[in-house]
């Protein structure tokens, strides 16, 4: 088999959905791969359509009916496919202090905060840039040990920024995630579709293994 035959690698993850999975087509709730007794809910009109979850920007989003602690160590990896621009991918920003979100902004620049550091990479152009109505795979790496948080679009770190994002600190509060597309202003609800979320607690992917996943999952958005 080739390099690239290989399976995307599942080992050790906390919470996963997958659109195209049986447990997320009731057109109700979705469940957690890992542990499908951990159920979550469409809200406000959020559905499947295909094998994507699909947001309309207004007021929908999907309620992952489980607090998952991003405190420690952890990776985060999803397929988006952005309508518009200024918009929440993953979290909700509320409880500021407490909270875990990405932030694709208008000034063409990914946001993340965790539980109050706020940190942003700047994507404006070249191999980063952000393209409206295409699939991008995000995956965000955090090591509480050398206190690195790295981000990738597709299987690149984005290293061009312009608030130091490579460290975050370690003196916070538990940084839960609770939702996707969520936010707590109308004009930022995620507008387009996202499959895939997989989030694994205590683990961090390598660059090699981040590529292994993009190449075993990429056929289904690209």
């Amino acid at each position: 088999m080739g390099q690239f035959a290989r399976r995307a690698i599942v080992n050790g993850a906390t919470y996963q959905l997958d659109a195209a999975n049986k447990l997320c087509d009731n057109g109700a709730t979705v469940r957690n791969i890992v542990n499908p007794t951990e159920t979550g809910t469409y809200t406000n009109g959020a559905s499947l359509v295909g094998d994507e979850f699909v947001f309309d920007g207004i007021n929908d989003y999907i309620d992952l009916g489980n607090t998952i602690d991003l405190t420690d160590t952890h990776t985060i990896s999803c397929w988006a496919k952005l309508e518009s621009f200024g918009k929440m991918l993953i979290g909700v920003d509320a409880g500021f202090s407490s909270c875990y979100y990405f932030y694709m902004s208008n000034s063409s620049r990914i946001y993340v905060n965790r539980g109050g550091d706020f940190k942003f990479w700047d994507i404006s152009g070249g191999a980063n840039a952000m393209v409206l109505g295409e699939w991008l795979y995000f995956v965000a790496v955090r090591n509480v040990l050398d206190t690195s948080f790295y981000l990738y679009r597709n299987t690149g770190r984005i290293t061009t920024n312009q608030s130091n994002p490579q460290t975050h600190t370690t003196n916070l509060t538990p940084i839960t995630l609770e939702s996707l597309g969520r936010s707590a202003t109308s004009a930022t609800y995620f507008q387009g579709s996202i499959a895939d979320l997989n989030i694994s607690v205590g683990k961090t992917l390598t660059e090699a293994e981040i590529l292994q996943n993009y190449e075993a999952t990429k056929h289904r958005y690209q």
